[in-house]
């Protein structure tokens, strides 16, 4: 991520230019010098399930559509330019809260780095106080150090399972150890991946541990997540041809309202990791932040580690499966953009998810959405006016 000391106060330009294009009239664009092509590859944005080639008179639609990875489905041009408009309205204000996540986890006086610490020491507790089958624990450990493709693999067979493409294989194996002594530094700045990989380990393997299948089942029943089902199908960006869609997803259209951000919907990732992280406190009558560290403060340290994990430490993942999608589903080749402009969750994604889930508000009440909303906006404007 490019360092924003230095950036002006003028809202986020993009860095590509675009020819000019004509209307073949067929759906397609043509380019001074070119042929018409034989089909329009997949832009990665659909409107009412058909891809979209955006025209040459609109920047910012265009910059959206070539700038970013993503595969979604919009409702209708209008909508896709407004979205448009307020990602690149606010992605200045994000990049400079994930810029200050990265700052402050170097300082080990910082909040971000005394909750981080704290969380990677509750997640290894579930572990340490686990009563769990050595046997299964032993088998688990032993193929968190194996490759990801081993043949032997059993538990952690199939890709992606257990969600250990946060490339952390080597510290779930130690903490599946229930070892003890003093973390790493490197080990304490990443409670929020640790309590997002546990999560993700419980759901996998469940049926193997009673400490997974009730960690699993907390997370599940809190759960604050967003609703990408159309017609009764539910919509995906890696398996959906035409991506997701969030018509009828309550938290979007809440800040399609309020001119935030969208990507993926409400963050049920940002949930997930704000449930372990309580339960795992409740469970060794701890609290959920550090000493000294009161509830707000904690909860926005949460929110910006959980951010920071969703759009700096797990983008080569996301590119390797929307590099998968383009192939399976387009046909066509990776597309390389700034980690930033990959499409995971937004900044208002991560903090609904992380706010409602402790408050323990649903993901449809309204009410509830709006003011998480809220304070994530004033948060972006807060992060943009600090960005000197």
């Amino acid at each position: 991520m490019r360092d924003l000391i230095s950036v002006s106060r003028q809202p986020f330009n993009p860095a590509n230019e675009y020819a000019p294009a004509l209307d073949t009239g067929c759906g397609n664009k043509l380019y001074a010098g070119e042929e018409t092509p034989a089909f329009t590859p997949h832009t990665g944005v659909s409107i009412a399930g058909k891809n979209y080639s955006p025209a040459e008179k609109d920047y910012l639609v265009n910059a959206f559509v070539n700038d970013t990875l993503q595969n979604s489905n919009y409702e209708n041009p209008e909508h896709l330019a407004r979205r448009a408009k307020h990602f690149f309205t606010h992605i200045e204000s994000e990049m400079a809260i994930g810029l200050g996540v990265e700052k402050d986890l170097l300082r080990d006086d910082s909040p971000a780095s005394q909750l981080s610490s704290h969380m990677a020491h509750l997640v290894r507790g579930l572990w340490t106080h686990s009563k769990s089958d050595p046997a299964f624990r032993e088998a688990l450990h032993k193929e968190l150090l194996a490759p990801s493709n081993d043949p032997g693999n059993v538990l952690l067979a199939g890709e992606g399972t257990g969600g250990l493409y946060l490339s952390m294989k080597n510290l779930h194996a130690l903490l599946v150890r229930g070892e003890q002594g003093p973390l790493t530094r490197e080990h304490a700045q990443q409670g929020a991946e640790m309590g997002f990989g546990i999560k993700a380990i419980a759901e996998a393997l469940k049926a193997h541990d009673p400490m997974l299948s009730s960690v699993d089942a907390y997370t599940v029943q809190h759960r604050v997540g967003s609703n990408r089902v159309v017609d009764g199908v539910k919509t995906h960006h890696f398996t959906s041809r035409h991506g997701t869609d969030l018509r009828n997803d309550l938290g979007t259209q809440v800040r399609d309202e309020l001119g935030m951000p969208v990507m993926l919907g409400t963050s049920g990732g940002a949930s997930d990791v704000a449930s372990t992280i309580r339960y795992a406190a409740q469970l060794q009558g701890q609290s959920m932040w550090p000493s000294g560290m009161d509830e707000k403060n904690g909860r926005a340290a949460m929110m910006g580690l959980v951010f920071h994990l969703m759009r700096n430490q797990v983008t080569d993942n996301a590119q390797g499966f929307y590099d998968k999608m383009r192939s399976d589903l387009h046909g066509l080749s990776a597309k390389r953009v700034e980690p930033a402009l990959i499409f995971s969750h937004s900044f208002p994604e991560v903090v609904s998810g992380v706010e409602m889930t402790l408050n323990d508000e649903k993901p449809t009440d309204r009410q509830a959405m709006i003011h998480s909303t809220l304070l994530a906006k004033s948060l972006l404007e807060q992060a943009f006016a600090n960005r000197t």
